[in-house]
């Protein structure tokens, strides 16, 4: 378009990624579904500055963002944390699965995670409410999963399942489920309320393009719809 340009960087060039052409901000590398996440967390006025940040599988622009704003308050976390030698803050090993129930309760003000979900040898549901016991109350969780249409959600989370088999099944070689048209209802289940955010209720097809998003409201859900959970 000549005219696109990335929220969290201001990037103005954007190039392929998985075969989805001008998916990835050639300055901050942030995905579809991290510029679908900042803008909403613009539009939620969030995080505020007071907020304490937990962020699962960080992207680099996000690490490079929070760093800068919440500092101290900024928790960047993920099962391999020596990806992320090069990081403006040191990432901290947490395995979800295992490390996420000895975590203090209402703990922190933002949970942020995107694609994580799918990756995890471990119950979603007990996940997810591991997820809400830690936010404080009035905290906010925003996430986004990798979601195909027409299908039911299935998994199948034995270790020695093969890479290949995984790749055949779930898509990659290190999914181990695949979520389908019922993951609203199994999140809404896990939680306790609707979380889905139709992209039409906050955003015009303007703005998705200007930011080079796809602007899709008829295809949803989909891998960059916005899930948003706040802790009543």
């Amino acid at each position: 378009m000549g005219t696109e340009k990335c929220p969290i960087c201001g990037g103005q060039s954007f190039g392929e990624f998985a075969g989805r052409p001008r998916a990835k901000c050639l300055s901050c590398h942030s995905l579809e579904r991290g510029r679908v996440v900042h803008l909403t967390l613009q539009k939620l006025g969030l995080p505020r500055k007071e907020d304490k940040i937990l962020h699962f599988a960080p992207e680099i622009c996000f690490i490079n963002l929070f760093t800068s704003t919440h500092e101290e308050n900024y928790q960047p976390c993920d099962l391999f944390p020596d990806i992320y030698k090069n990081s403006k803050k040191e990432v901290k090993r947490i395995d979800i699965c295992e490390d996420l129930y000895s975590m203090p309760s209402s703990s922190w003000d933002l949970i942020i995670h995107n694609h994580v979900l799918e990756h995890l040898l471990c119950s979603v549901r007990g996940v997810l409410r591991g997820f809400d016991r830690i936010l404080k109350p009035g905290g906010t969780m925003i996430f986004t999963i990798p979601i195909h249409r027409g299908k039911e959600t299935i998994e199948d989370l034995n270790p020695g399942l093969s890479e290949l088999e995984r790749r055949k099944r779930f898509g990659q070689k290190d999914h181990v489920r695949l979520f389908g048209d019922d993951v609203t209802d199994l999140i809404a289940e896990s939680l306790g309320k609707d979380c889905f955010i139709p992209v039409s209720t906050l955003f015009t097809e303007e703005e998705f393009l200007l930011h080079a998003i796809p602007w899709e409201p008829s295809k949803e859900p989909h891998g960059h719809s916005i899930f948003v959970y706040r802790k009543t």
